[in-house]
């Protein structure tokens, strides 16, 4: 596995991905002109980090955005046939990396009793983050607010 700052070449891919988990999100993502505006934001400000599988002529396993002004975690996602092989790890702690551990980092996520949200709480709790709000409300749906406070 390869981890490295998502590029251009990358645009199509990390759409594809995303029109995967619509369904998991519960919102349109690959075809809305808003969305292909944060990709393109995310890879000027060098916010987002992808696995590469080496084994198959570098297929794009994952994911992960990230705002330092914001200090969050803004985007991941995997696909489904590279999960749990250790790419969301590596993903969320490059992205980690880039954070300020001084302050709180913060993740929107998706509330427990949507069976599809079990691998993304699982992973953030494995690094510290904590349930902070299971009813925040996210572009009008009630989302997961999580919280890693400073070391």
């Amino acid at each position: 596995m390869l981890i490295k700052a998502v590029n251009n070449k990358y645009i199509h891919q990390w759409l594809e991905l995303a029109k995967e988990l619509e369904p998991v999100f519960q919102a349109p993502m690959a075809g809305v002109p808003s969305f292909r505006e944060f990709i393109q934001s995310k890879i000027e400000n060098q916010e987002a980090f992808m696995a590469l599988d080496r084994k198959e002529a570098l297929s794009l396993m994952g994911i992960i955005a990230f705002s330092r002004k914001s200090n969050r975690i803004s985007w991941f996602g995997v696909f489904g046939k590279y999960r749990g092989k250790g790419a969301g790890s590596k993903l969320l702690e490059c992205a980690l990396s880039h954070l300020d551990f001084t302050r709180d980092i913060e993740v929107i996520t998706f509330r427990e009793n949507n069976p599809d949200s079990l691998p993304a709480l699982a992973i953030y709790k494995k690094y510290g983050f904590e349930v902070v709000d299971e009813n925040y409300l996210w572009e009008g749906q009630k989302r997961c607010l999580m919280r890693k406070s400073p070391r």
